[in-house]
Order: C-alpha cells, then structure tokens, then sequence
C-alpha cells in the first residue's frame, strides 16, 4: 500500500490519522503501510468496507476501502468479516515506512 502525504509540522497526515515525522521538513512523502499497519478493532477509529479477501497462512489480507483509498488489510481469520461487511481498523504507526522525502 502506497500513499502519498502532506507533510506539516513534523507530522504526515494520513486518511485515517497523523504519522510523526519530525525529521522531515513541510512536503509530501510517499508512505508505505505494511498489510499489519490497519488491524481489525471493534473499537478502532478507522472505518472501512471490505471489498475482496485472500488467506495467507493464519491470517486474511482483505481489500479494504477507507475512505477513497483501497488498502491491503491484514484481518484475524476468526472471525474474518466477508465481502461487502464493514469493519472498524486501528492504526499501527510502527508497520509503516516513508519510501521518499
């Protein structure tokens, strides 16, 4: 998952929240979110709509729709939510890496 953002006052804004960044100066970065940077959480601030799903080993990666953006999404195989279910992500700052600056 490739996302590019706005980088201001140390922070990179991100659809579902802000990234610190506070090495980087005021631009726009390119950020890669690991499949485990949104995870399944009933009570997670980010909404999403599932819209396809694969299994890897003991998890599922589901196509999830946040927002305009279609994101790979590493989901707990029990229970895995089905195609057209919404979920609720959280977000995990630490699986994500700034490609550029």
């Amino acid at each position: 998952n490739f996302v590019r953002a706005p980088v201001v006052g140390g922070s990179a804004k991100l659809p579902f929240g802000m990234l610190p960044v506070p090495s980087l100066q005021d631009g726009e970065v390119t950020v890669l979110l690991r499949t485990n940077a949104l995870r399944t959480d009933r009570d997670g601030a980010v909404r999403g709509m599932v819209l396809a799903r694969r299994f890897v080993g003991d998890v599922i990666v589901s196509r999830v729709l946040v927002g305009e953006l279609e994101l790979d999404v590493t989901v707990d195989a029990e229970p895995a939510p089905s195609v057209g279910d919404a979920i609720r992500l959280s977000f995990d700052p630490s699986n994500v890496l700034i490609i550029d600056a």
